[in-house]
């Protein structure tokens, strides 16, 4: 899309008013965010100097992106906001550069480059960036852009498989990157499957639902059978144990409150 759109550092009238056009003609928002993405790389991979600026001015002036989206007032205001956005995004989930190179598979090295403002992403990795924040790439690069207060852990996001294997699935259901005193857990079990736990630090309580299925609780020497709908909670600071007892899969939502 870049090389349609660049000849010499200027926008290309027709390709311009195509573009234009197409945001003119559709009311999709994937489309528009799409469409974004692609005037976005047009500013960012123009080499830097006078033409890179004029670029940016004739893009902003062609249309705004949105009839709420603030005009794009500088390449350098742009590519600094989307640097210090990654930073802040780090540091809002707690995750070191480790991990959030393996979530957006962009080199450790690059994001540390790009979060001290040393190097300009490339459009295929900005959008790797967002979608590992699960953001759309206009916030990633807009300071202005609304932010949801609302933290989502997607029902198919494999960082949040704590177990997985033929007698037993966890999930969580809480943050993993912050510290915390409650824990969530989506617990499935298979026929004659268990999860079996060690002491966990004194005071430390379950609490737990079922979904579905039966299952028996055992907590030191005591033990309960549980049926769907049932509740029960229990000391885990010593060693603890969910085992299905029913005839196929068991469900079950697990609490784990530490003192």
């Amino acid at each position: 899309m870049t090389n349609a759109f660049i000849n010499g550092g200027d926008l290309v009238p027709n390709a311009a008013a195509e573009s234009t056009s197409r945001l003119t003609d559709t009311a999709d928002r994937q489309a528009r965010e799409i469409l974004y993405s692609e005037l976005i790389s047009v500013i960012v991979d123009t080499p830097p100097g006078r033409n890179r600026r004029r670029t940016a001015r004739r893009i902003t002036r062609i249309s705004p992106l949105q009839p709420d989206h603030p005009a794009v007032s500088s390449i350098e205001d742009l590519t600094a906001n989307a640097c210090r956005r990654v930073r802040q995004l780090r540091a809002q989930r707690d995750w070191s550069l480790d991990e959030l190179s393996s979530r957006c598979r962009v080199s450790r090295s690059m994001l540390s480059e790009i979060e001290r403002g040393r190097a300009n992403p490339t459009l295929a990795v900005a959008l790797r960036i967002a979608q590992a924040f699960e953001i759309t790439l206009d916030e990633l690069v807009d300071s202005d852009s609304p932010r949801s207060r609302i933290e989502v852990i997607r029902g198919n996001d494999p960082h949040y498989q704590f177990r997985r294997d033929e007698e037993c699935e966890v999930r969580t259901l809480s943050p993993l990157q912050r510290e915390k005193d409650v824990e969530i857990y989506e617990v499935k079990l298979a026929r004659g499957g268990a999860l079996r736990s060690s002491a966990h630090f004194e005071g430390t309580r379950e609490f737990l639902t079922v979904i579905k299925g039966n299952v028996q609780v055992e907590s030191d020497a005591s033990t309960e059978t549980l049926r769907a709908g049932d509740s029960a909670n229990y000391f885990a600071d010593q060693p603890h144990a969910i085992v299905n007892r029913g005839k196929g899969e068991a469900t079950i939502y697990l609490v784990v409150v530490y003192q």
